[in-house]
């Protein structure tokens, strides 16, 4: 009843890579505002300031007058947040690996990655209470994701 070994193997390598990829996914999706910044601030007829970019996506935060600056200043803040809390997750990561388990780190990776393309979606379409409370509850249960995955690691650290 045992599984051949070719299966095994295949099995274990794939899962040992999925976290890595979660990782870069992660990043994709951490980038992925920047894409709809750009294509708001052009849709308001807004330039790109190459000298002093900051300044100029700061800016976004004191305009109420058009939607698509609005979106600007949306997608501002959900890509701040996911450069925020990408070390907390990559910690979960790497700490699952360097104690032996790939599964955990492979679950981590899929569980926040889901949650991180939900939070976006919520943050960017986010223009009432009931969407914003649905991107908290996202942002919540990716923190404690990576809580339980990081505790986990930590349990299964090996001692001295």
């Amino acid at each position: 009843n045992k599984l051949p070994v070719i299966f095994d193997t295949y099995y274990l390598r794939m899962t040992y890579w999925i976290g890595f990829v979660s990782i870069v996914a992660y990043m994709v999706i951490a980038y992925f505002p920047l894409v709809i910044i750009t294509r708001a601030n052009k849709k308001a007829g807004v330039s790109r300031d190459n000298v002093n970019p900051r300044a100029q996506q700061n800016s976004l935060l004191d305009t109420e007058q058009d939607e698509n600056l609005l979106l600007a200043a949306r997608a501002k803040g959900c890509h701040e947040n996911h450069l925020e809390n990408f070390p907390f997750f990559a910690v979960s990561i790497l700490s699952n690996y360097i104690v032996g388990k790939p599964v955990a780190a492979t679950i981590c990776g899929i569980i926040m990655v889901v949650l991180r393309i939900f939070y976006t979606i919520f943050y960017i379409k986010g223009t009432n209470e009931k969407i914003a409370g649905l991107r908290s509850l996202t942002w919540m249960l990716g923190l404690l994701n990576c809580i339980i995955f990081t505790s986990f690691a930590a349990a299964n650290y090996p001692t001295v």
